[in-house]
């Protein structure tokens, strides 16, 4: 079972347009929820944009708990074995993408958190900034171990939260993933770089 986990703050157009990219791959697949939370501060329902999974987990924080608090009620309302990790405005791929994860875990038994590319969604340029390594020149067709990932787009298994804990609330924005990427290798965890899963972001 896989939960896809995305937070929305302010973009319902750019929400719209990644919620009909992904009915259109996951062709109702039954393996696969869609846990939308919600950190708009005001009294929308958007439950509605769910419409056509067959399973969706509509959580309204009614207050903006900022990314690592968003993140923290998407874990505990899903139900996956792997979570994948979206924000509104990035757009994944390929069609397969799920399985693709899967199978990375399956042959990667200490891969706990797995880095996605990034792709600039207007030039289609692989994104420096949200290339998770130091050496931004490293070649980006190519897999590897590293000791971050970028929060745009990434899977986890639930095992690292069951053994790591949460995300550290106390970054509302930016730095969770570096705090967390750290308590994931302390903990004998690893980190892989992937260039088969991409988002467009």
């Amino acid at each position: 079972m896989y939960s896809i986990i995305i937070i929305t703050f302010k973009r319902d157009d750019a929400l719209l347009d990644n919620l009909g990219d992904l009915k259109a791959k996951l062709k109702n697949r039954a393996d696969i929820e869609v846990v939308l939370v919600d950190n708009n501060e005001d009294e929308v329902d958007r439950s509605h944009m769910l419409s056509g999974f067959l399973a969706t987990v509509y959580c309204k924080l009614k207050v903006n708990r900022g990314v690592a608090g968003g993140r923290n009620e998407g874990v505990k309302r899903s139900s996956g074995k792997y979570l994948v990790f979206l924000d509104d405005d990035a757009f994944i791929g390929p069609d397969d993408f799920p399985n693709r994860v899967g199978e990375l875990f399956a042959c990667e038994p200490k891969v706990g958190i797995i880095a996605f590319r990034s792709i600039n969604y207007y030039t289609g340029d692989i994104d420096r900034v949200e290339f998770p390594h130091t050496d931004k020149k490293r070649n980006p067709e190519v897999s590897f171990k590293t000791f971050r990932f970028i929060g745009v787009g990434h899977a986890i298994r639930r095992d690292i939260f069951d053994s790591v804990g949460l995300y550290d609330e106390e970054f509302f924005y930016a730095m969770e993933e570096f705090d967390l990427s750290y308590r994931a290798i302390k903990a004998g965890f690893q980190i892989l770089y992937t260039p088969s899963v991409h988002v467009l972001h």
